[in-house]
């Protein structure tokens, strides 16, 4: 104990959960009563005491034991011992209770008592058996949390709702009866969703617009498609209470009938499919407004009457410029753009003819740094056209990227060779050329769109769309 004062100083610390108050008697003013009639005892003045009323002692975020842990490293307040009246009180984690008291007491020279269990750090018994018994506090917090997951998963069995949290849009808690109440306004927000998709045909996105509109207050409740699509899927409102995957016949009543919230999920699996389908595009990431140098971009469409529902019109995907289609305001160059719209089918077909139609004899590739002589290049010509050939028959056989970049090398090879011998004076003619163009274009079209993806990337820069013309950049 220090020696600075005429008698020790003692922070006492004391907390206690509302259930615990409840049920334990460990209330705040007991714990304070008991504490201070001890330190009186052993003749130690109480310089500061620390209360946490109404907390967990499974974590350390509790405002008392931060500025406790705060004063002792700081010397905020000169103390010689920190006392509580369980081990537990200062912590149910194993964990925390070795941090606080190696960590934060011991490091500081301020010894730990715990009342209850007659421990004292200033013995090597005590340190001990403090080990231990954080321990067992630990063990019974997770007995605690045990004991409460399988009373909850029992509630839901029953048809209870779980309680805590936020219920479900359309429905508030009764904490009396442990069940879902409806919620009149906010069930008619739900009940025009299903609407909407089910009967209407809306489309998830034009229903978050309206409901966004329509209900301001809720903006963000509904603000964007998968918001939307969680309501459609959420089974709640069909009477059941989930709980850790399962589902239970609950004791509220339901929102949405068995048959509109059938058809919804029909709808969104077809929506869901769609949006896969279209997901990836072959020239995505590629293409360029030549008008104001925004980026274009694949979007979906429907065609047709608005008075007909979505099912019944002609949905066209198209090579939009973001600056036309004002869809992301940070992709947008000039707001006024019109330049032209293009059919993802029609500019594709025309981007891969291109690629096709290439003649692979004509790369302009750079001068290699040494001239070998003419008779090692017609050798090596010999070796490249073998491996090439090679790796020709592999592109139907094995997956585009295994072998793409290695063909690639050979041929940048060849092109530098053949340069050289074109003004050899005694270059052959049989050496000229890379492959024959027929067998690459046939190799090309039998290319799945995983393999046009990356032979695109591989030979065009960026591609520029300016009105009716097309601009390709070669890689070469």
């Amino acid at each position: 104990m220090s020696s600075e004062h005429t008698l020790p100083q003692a922070a006492l610390y004391v907390r206690v959960s509302t259930q615990e108050q409840a049920t334990e008697g460990y209330s705040i003013q007991a714990q304070l009563e008991r504490l201070r009639a001890y330190c009186t005892a052993r003749g130690w003045q109480v310089a500061r005491e620390y209360v946490d009323p109404g907390y967990s002692g499974a974590k350390l975020d509790r405002p008392a034991i931060q500025r406790l842990i705060s004063d002792i490293r700081h010397a905020a307040s000169s103390m010689d011992v920190v006392v509580v009246f369980k081990l537990d009180r200062l912590s149910r984690s194993q964990k925390d209770t070795l941090f606080l008291i190696e960590d934060v007491f011991l490091k500081n020279q301020v010894n730990f008592i715990s009342m209850n269990e007659s421990f004292d750090t200033t013995t090597p018994y005590g340190v001990a058996m403090i080990g231990i018994l954080s321990a067992f506090a630990q063990l019974e917090r997770e007995n605690i949390k045990l004991r409460t997951q399988m009373g909850l998963e029992e509630r839901a069995k029953e048809g209870y709702w779980r309680g805590g949290g936020h219920p479900p849009i359309g429905y508030r808690y009764d904490p009396a009866t442990g069940i879902l109440q409806v919620n009149p306004d906010e069930a008619i927000q739900i009940q025009t969703i299903f609407d909407l998709f089910v009967n209407k045909q809306k489309s998830l996105r034009q229903i978050a617009s309206q409901m966004t509109r329509q209900y301001p207050d809720r903006a963000g409740t509904y603000a964007s498609s998968s918001d939307i699509a969680q309501i459609l899927k959420r089974k709640t409102y069909l009477g059941y209470v989930p709980w850790k995957g399962q589902l239970y016949p609950g004791r509220h009543e339901p929102l949405i009938s068995v048959q509109i919230f059938s058809r919804a999920q029909q709808l969104l699996s077809q929506t869901s499919s769609k949006s896969m389908s279209h997901r990836s595009f072959l020239l995505t990431g590629l293409v360029w407004c030549g008008h104001c140098g925004a980026r274009y971009y694949a979007m979906g469409a429907y065609r047709g009457s608005k008075r007909l529902p979505c099912a019944e019109r002609t949905l066209i995907h198209t090579y939009t410029c973001y600056s036309r289609a004002k869809t992301s305001p940070k992709m947008v160059r000039d707001p006024h753009c019109k330049n032209k719209n293009w059919p993802i089918t029609d500019l594709e077909t025309i981007i891969w003819s291109a690629c096709c139609s290439l003649h692979w004899q004509s790369f302009d590739l750079p001068q290699p740094e040494t001239t070998p002589t003419s008779l090692q290049i017609q050798k090596r010509l010999s070796e490249i056209r073998q491996q090439s050939a090679h790796l020709l028959d592999l592109y139907q056989m094995q997956p585009m990227d295994e072998i793409a970049a290695r063909l690639e090398r050979l041929q940048h090879e060849k092109k530098r060779l053949t340069k050289f011998l074109r003004q050899a004076p005694s270059a052959s003619a049989s050496s000229h050329g890379f492959l024959d163009n027929t067998r690459i274009v046939s190799v090309l079209k039998q290319a799945d769109f995983q393999q046009k993806q990356h032979i695109l990337r591989i030979l065009i820069d960026h591609i520029v769309l300016q009105d009716d013309a097309i601009h390709i950049f070669w890689n070469f």
